[in-house]
């Protein structure tokens, strides 16, 4: 497991890894986590496509990045066929984002999370090493993936495992490494949105035990740990970023004042 550390051993390297461009590469970007953040980072980029099944998510990344080299395809990672399109026209890098990730949803629905996390993972796996172009393939984990306890971990776990074996497929084609996030705030879904939600209805914040604990991260972090790992990849690595952690009930009594 490789740790993305920016103490006084990356001294040296930290601009280095900093650097937020890929020249001469065009990345394939699967919704969610960050994306308009790794937007507004990738505006001197080489063209990203960026294909999530809401189209409403198209217009409005559209509206709000008015970029020509963002390239939109509507579908579904659980549809091998479409990815291998996605994939086709010189793709260079894919980030795999995509996934189920409401753990209540996926217990109450878990063939539905396994189809997405785990299935739907391997067709990308699958579409990357069928692409002529694809070089690197990242994908965005979740810390829950550790000793997982319930089925979202599970299925990250899972999807982990068959995207660093792709690796042993494919001996000169892409490289597959894997980067686990912890909570990052602000994204869709997150549970600073339950946190503020309580704050307006006035209503008492539901945790699971006073004294857990969460991982947290911002939208930029996110964007620049994606870009490290994708620097520091050579296929196979677990990217285990070190986060700062705080106490469910401190974080939540926070949101409550915001």
């Amino acid at each position: 497991v490789k740790q993305l550390q920016y103490g006084p051993e990356c001294k040296n390297n930290r601009k280095h890894l900093h650097t937020p461009h890929f020249p001469e590469m065009s990345n394939l970007d699967e919704q969610e986590t960050g994306r308009k953040e790794k937007r507004r980072q990738e505006r001197a980029c080489p063209p990203v496509k960026n294909p999530p099944r809401d189209e409403v998510k198209h217009a409005q990344m559209e509206g709000a990045m008015g970029c020509p080299r963002l390239d939109f395809f509507l579908g579904d990672v659980r549809d091998k066929g479409r990815l291998r399109r996605a994939m086709g026209a010189g793709v260079d890098i894919v980030v795999h984002a995509a996934a189920l990730k409401q753990v209540l949803r996926c217990e109450n629905d878990p063939e539905e999370a396994i189809k997405t996390n785990v299935l739907g993972s391997w067709n990308v796996a699958l579409a990357s090493m069928e692409s002529d172009s694809v070089k690197k393939v990242l994908m965005l984990s979740s810390d829950k993936a550790c000793a997982p306890t319930n089925l979202y971990g599970s299925t990250k776990l899972c999807a982990e495992r068959l995207l660093i074996q792709a690796n042993s497929y494919t001996p000169k084609g892409p490289v597959f490494s894997v980067l686990r996030y912890g909570n990052v705030m602000d994204s869709r879904g997150s549970v600073v949105e339950v946190f503020r939600a309580c704050r307006n209805n006035d209503s008492h914040v539901p945790i699971t035990h006073k004294d857990m604990t969460r991982f947290w991260l911002t939208l930029p972090q996110a964007a620049r740990h994606a870009e490290n790992a994708l620097r520091m990849m050579h296929g196979g690595e677990v990217f285990v970023p070190k986060l700062k952690a705080c106490r469910t009930l401190g974080s939540a009594n926070f949101a409550r004042r915001m």
